[in-house]
């Protein structure tokens, strides 16, 4: 994979949630087993996505 798409695809949560999983559930994995860095960045984008979300998002509709 090119360089330039490894860095784009460090900014998205799926990249960061496959890689948890993958230290998560590796057998040679010393430790908890955690990837903390991983697991604060998928926090993270859910706590953003959340707050967009509650901000966004309501059950009435708008008066136009």
């Amino acid at each position: 994979m090119p360089r330039w798409l490894l860095n784009v695809s460090n900014f998205f949560p799926v990249r960061h949630l496959q890689q948890a999983l993958l230290k998560g559930f590796n057998p040679h994995t010393v430790g908890a087993g955690f990837a903390w860095h991983d697991l604060l960045i998928l926090a993270i984008w859910g706590a953003v996505s959340l707050a967009l979300a509650i901000w966004r998002f309501t059950r009435k509709p708008r008066a136009r």
